[in-house]
């Protein structure tokens, strides 16, 4: 039997900063992210959370890359 094929190094980097809101009872954290397969770009990630305290959190992220169709997301999230 043929050995399997290896997969390739994968990596993974996202960053992002947070910045109170709300006289500090709220963070919005923007973000940059790329993840490598090998030595190739396989997508990259732009956004921005919110996280508005009291269970809200809210987010919008845009994506492309190599493998995938660009896309934007808008989620959110309330929890009670």
């Amino acid at each position: 039997a043929a050995a399997p094929a290896a997969a390739p190094n994968r990596l993974a980097l996202e960053t992002g900063w947070g910045v109170a809101t709300h006289g500090g009872a709220g963070l919005v954290t923007p973000y940059a992210g790329l993840s490598l397969a090998g030595s190739e770009l396989n997508d990259y990630r732009l956004g921005a959370r919110l996280n508005a305290g009291s269970g809200m959190n809210l987010g919008l992220e845009g994506r492309g890359g190599r493998l995938r169709e660009y896309e934007v997301m808008l989620y959110g999230r309330l929890d009670w």
